[in-house]
């Protein structure tokens, strides 16, 4: 269920393990797996088109148990581009329209890239955040939520974006102790995420009835 947002200061959403501490992650040794699902979400105005791949390798099946999303962190980019990430590990990598994409190291489990600027009302040459981008986070989170553990989500300063994005994320899976959110969230994003999700679950429970 997902519940209001709450208004407290603080660096990132974690989960019940320990707070994320960057050097933790500096120190792992680079894993061997590659990106295995990537979405592109640049939005209107763009010449990229939405990119959804979802190729798993043997063994890997989306599904193959009942394991679900248990953390959330997010973070800037310059800190987002060190992670070692570990084998149950995904990223949600957002960078704007005008910026280059983050060179994230090898070996996340799942990787989802969005392009959007931070902005709340649509600014000539810029990219909204749209039903579209929604749409794909909640594409992406449905196909990795049973194969990995743990979401980070990145932007370009940490804040704003990453942060509506995460707070979504944690409402979602309902990911108990140590919730603190950024005051200065997107609420734009955050909003058109929670529509999206709610919208989607309407649509799924009419059609059961069909």
């Amino acid at each position: 269920m997902l519940l209001p947002p709450r208004d407290v200061s603080a660096s990132a959403i974690t989960g019940p393990a320990r707070p994320c501490e960057i050097q933790d992650f500096i120190s792992r040794t680079i894993g061997t797996f590659r990106d295995r699902s990537c979405v592109i979400a640049p939005g209107r105005g763009t010449n990229e088109r939405v990119r959804l791949q979802t190729e798993f390798p043997p063994g890997d099946q989306s599904g193959e148990d009942e394991r679900m999303i248990q953390e959330v962190h997010f973070l800037p980019q310059a800190n987002a581009e060190h992670l070692v990430p570990l084998k149950r590990e995904g990223i949600i990598s957002i960078t704007g329209s005008n910026y280059p994409r983050a060179r994230l190291l090898r070996g996340w489990r799942r990787v989802l890239r969005l392009v959007f600027d931070d902005t709340e009302k649509p600014i000539p040459g810029g990219v909204h955040f749209d039903q579209e981008h929604a749409k794909a986070v909640i594409v992406w989170l449905d196909a990795v939520e049973s194969v990995i553990d743990k979401v980070f989500v990145h932007c370009h300063a940490g804040k704003r974006r990453s942060g509506a994005v995460a707070l979504f994320i944690a409402q979602r899976y309902e990911i108990p102790g140590g919730i603190h959110v950024y005051e200065g969230y997107n609420p734009l994003v955050y909003k058109k995420l929670v529509r999206a999700w709610k919208t989607r679950k309407i649509s799924r429970s009419r059609s059961k009835w069909r």
